[in-house]
């Protein structure tokens, strides 16, 4: 009788613990993304983190340390390239208003001039008419595009309440990392081996899709800077470094670099370079990504390039932007997973 209140109490313990993690599940999913990215980091700055602290004698203050240099290695580069960037585009919009005097945006309108007054005879309009038309719904379309840049960048950072969740994410990680990895591996059924080989596993994945993540985007900025010095932009360097900071972006990523720089080209009035940044952007920045990350992912993942390839997309199409990194921690779990149960077969038919 004993044992099945026992087995009872059990029983209704597991499902009260599934109830109540399922709940608190339910609660952070919004910040998912923001606390697995501040964790990605602290595993990532973790060695500094451990030099810092053999230093500060007091954890919080190393934490709180740690946390600020991080902050300002990742953001404060990003924000002031992206503000660039942004002037330039807003710029190159600006120019094309008909009464603007520079050469480039005079040499446009006026090879549209003969187009124009052959569609404004059709329409019944005054050439005049119609290309101011056309120069406001143009700015009408840069001022758009601005808006939804920034807002795409703004959606990145998640907001105040996000921004907050995920520099306390990383505070807490620098500060109770240690401690949180010791009772995982003494709390897990799997035993002591074999969580820390989970853990590992997971740690070396994390590392490897990070370096791929900065692999990307010192190839796009390389590529990037490369074609706007072909196409005789100036300050190639800065292109070049946006479109390394903006890689990491999900949807358009090194494309609110080069596109931009296409335009202001063709605002130039340059066709043929404006052609070829386009190019050059669409056909080498745009998809070097899918060539360098799953290289780089290999090291730590001895499995075929496409297996890895397929593990990334798939892993974004299922968990969007966090799927870089979801696929190939998933898929190199799995094989773990796979080994442990393959050798507890073994162990089973040995004995």
């Amino acid at each position: 009788m004993q044992g099945s209140s026992t087995r009872a109490a059990g029983i209704t313990l597991v499902v009260l613990l599934t109830a109540a993690a399922a709940l608190c599940l339910l609660m952070v999913w919004p910040f998912a993304a923001t606390i697995i990215g501040a964790a990605v980091l602290a595993v990532v700055c973790y060695p500094l983190h451990e030099r810092l602290q053999n230093r500060v004698t007091w954890p919080g203050l190393a934490a709180s340390l740690s946390t600020l240099l991080v902050l300002i290695a990742f953001l404060v580069p990003f924000a002031l390239l992206v503000t660039t960037v942004t002037q330039e585009l807003r710029a190159a919009f600006q120019a094309l208003d008909p009464g603007a005097s520079g050469q480039g945006a005079s040499r446009i309108w006026a090879a549209l001039d003969r187009p124009l007054a052959a569609v404004g005879t059709w329409l019944g309009m005054q050439p005049s008419e119609l290309r101011s038309l056309l120069a406001a719904r143009l700015q009408e379309a840069g001022a758009a595009v601005l808006g939804n840049i920034i807002a795409v960048l703004g959606a990145a950072g998640g907001g105040v309440v996000k921004i907050v969740i995920g520099v306390g994410t990383l505070y807490c990680m620098f500060l109770y990392g240690g401690r949180l990895h010791k009772n995982v591996v003494v709390l897990s059924p799997l035993g002591p081996q074999r969580t820390e080989t989970l853990l590992n596993t997971v740690h070396e994945m994390v590392i490897a899709s990070f370096y791929g993540v900065i692999a990307v985007a010192a190839a796009q900025g390389l590529l990037c800077g490369l074609g706007a010095w072909i196409a005789g932009l100036p300050s190639p360097t800065l292109w070049g470094v946006a479109a390394a900071v903006v890689s990491v972006l999900p949807l358009f990523g090194s494309a609110l670099v080069w596109l931009p720089a296409a335009i202001v080209l063709f605002v130039q009035g340059s066709i043929g370079r404006g052609v070829f940044m386009l190019i050059w952007g669409a056909g080498l920045v745009g998809t070097i990504d899918n060539f360098v990350r799953p290289l780089v992912v290999m090291t730590k993942l001895p499995v075929h390039p496409l297996v890895v390839f397929v593990a990334m997309l798939g892993g974004v199409e299922a968990f969007g932007l966090m799927g870089i990194l979801f696929g190939p921690v998933i898929l190199a779990v799995t094989m773990a997973l796979f080994r442990m149960l393959r050798e507890e077969i073994g162990g089973s038919e040995r004995r």
